[in-house]
């Protein structure tokens, strides 16, 4: 879908001495390495980087044009040349913008956990009915959410948007970008403790997704969360529920746990009951299947499209993924983070599994915590021991506290081993692992401890 350069200068509030202004663009992109002839490059600046520098390159490459907030005047080549005060705020802007010429629902989500795997549950319900954009891997910043957008073709009919945030008002500015017309946030937790301090100041600043929510919309809220309540007063859109303990429209009845076969369950929505069949593993999973169905059903889908697309969901990758090895050992792979919660969450599922051999936790550092860092690694530790794992491997500063808690709760200290890294990790797993055995791996992204999964 072009872009003319009209629109690109009413939408920034740029300056162009171009008077060009039917002239229109094929594109938009801020990626110097991908640039396709008649875009339009944005070069972003950063602590480490600054696009400025590329757009002699992207000129010669067949780039359209640029927008610029430093000195580019002494740049040669014909491109046209947009001046504008922020280069970020503007690619934001041009994407709010760009939004507007599509009369599509917009679906944002956000919360402490689970916004991944209820982006990609949610977005593979749909399918059965809609073509759907989705935010792709990570793109969930201030940068991710606007290249999504631009992503934006006519034959989309939903677009699914991740937002995250890593300070106050930074969720406040997604919503600006692509006001929902619906909100999801998956739960209120510990996640990012120590950037913001307290529960209260996570749960109001994941509140203002609900600020840019449409009026006619939909906030879907989870029913079993503490700040249920609270959140329901922060909008006056329709209040969707969702959950397996309170009262709620979208209402979990009956499970049945299949083991890695996933759960069989019985679903309420608004006052009808309906089967579906889950094949994720995990409580977290219950959860974020109903506020997709929730979503879906605002959406109205049928409780058959429903549960076709409920049928074929596969894990999204590295969160608990079950790898069966040549070795006849289980993994669950569930590397891609980790917070106390989603940690304890696991650890009871690999409890509940059936297994023939031992349970193995091999655990990394939980980070962004601030000062409960410590206390949440020794409960883990603590749930380590209560859980009945056989052995417990760990690494980093603050694994070496889950092995803490485990000592101190009674676990026997031969069977807690603390290692340097993930090489030393594998190793030792290489000489205890047997035939039967299912082995959970988990710590933050930074801690890449999917390189001992994929090893295993």
């Amino acid at each position: 879908m072009n872009i003319k350069l009209s629109d690109i200068i009413k939408w920034t509030g740029g300056s162009c001495d171009n008077d060009s202004a039917d002239f229109e663009f094929t594109g938009v992109s801020t990626d110097s390495r991908s640039i396709k002839p008649g875009e339009l490059f944005i070069p972003l600046v950063g602590e480490n980087f600054n696009g400025h520098k590329f757009i002699q390159k992207v000129l010669e490459n067949g780039a359209a044009g640029f927008l610029y907030a430093e000195n580019a005047e002494d740049i040669p080549g014909e491109g046209i040349r947009i001046s504008v005060n922020d280069t970020l705020r503007a690619f934001q802007d041009i994407a709010c913008n760009y939004l507007r010429q599509f009369h599509i629902p917009v679906v944002a989500i956000t919360g402490s956990n689970g916004k991944t795997t209820t982006k990609d549950i949610l977005a593979h319900l749909l399918s059965q009915k809609y073509k759907v954009l989705k935010s792709l891997k990570n793109y969930n910043n201030e940068i991710g959410v606007p290249t999504t957008v631009m992503q934006l073709t006519p034959d989309i009919e939903v677009l699914i948007v991740e937002l995250a945030m890593r300070g106050v008002g930074q969720i406040r500015e997604l919503a600006r970008i692509v006001s929902p017309d619906i909100a999801l946030i998956t739960n209120i937790g510990e996640a990012h403790f120590e950037l913001l301090g307290s529960i209260e100041a996570i749960a109001q600043t994941k509140s203002e997704i609900l600020e840019y929510l449409a009026p006619h919309g939909f906030a879907v809220l989870n029913a079993d969360d503490n700040w249920y309540s609270w959140l329901s007063g922060k909008s006056g859109a329709q209040v969707v529920s969702f959950g397996m303990k309170n009262d709620a429209g979208i209402q979990l009845i009956d499970k049945k746990d299949l083991g890695l076969g996933g759960f069989d369950l019985d679903v309420k929505i608004e006052n009808r009951e309906f089967s579906f069949h889950l094949p994720l593993l995990g409580v977290h999973n219950i959860y974020n299947s109903l506020s997709a169905i929730a979503i879906a059903h605002c959406l109205r889908l049928s409780p058959q499209q429903i549960s076709e697309g409920m049928k074929t969901l596969i894990p999204s990758d590295k969160r608990m993924e079950v790898r069966q090895s040549a070795g006849g050992w289980t993994v669950l792979n569930d590397s891609y983070n980790a917070s106390p919660a989603s940690t304890q969450g696991a650890l009871d599922i690999m409890k509940r599994l059936p297994c023939t051999g031992r349970r193995i936790a091999v655990l990394g550092d939980m980070l962004e915590l601030g000062e409960i860092a410590q206390d949440s690694h020794r409960e883990v530790g603590v749930k380590v021991n209560e859980y009945g794992i056989d052995y417990l491997l760990v690494e980093g500063e603050l694994g070496a506290q889950i092995a803490t808690g485990a000592r101190m709760s009674g676990m026997n200290s031969d069977r807690v081993i603390e290692l340097e890294n993930n090489e030393r990790i594998y190793e030792k797993l290489k000489s205890i692992v047997k035939k039967g055995d299912i082995i959970l791996v988990k710590g933050s992204r930074l801690m890449k401890m999917e390189e001992i999964a994929e090893k295993l």
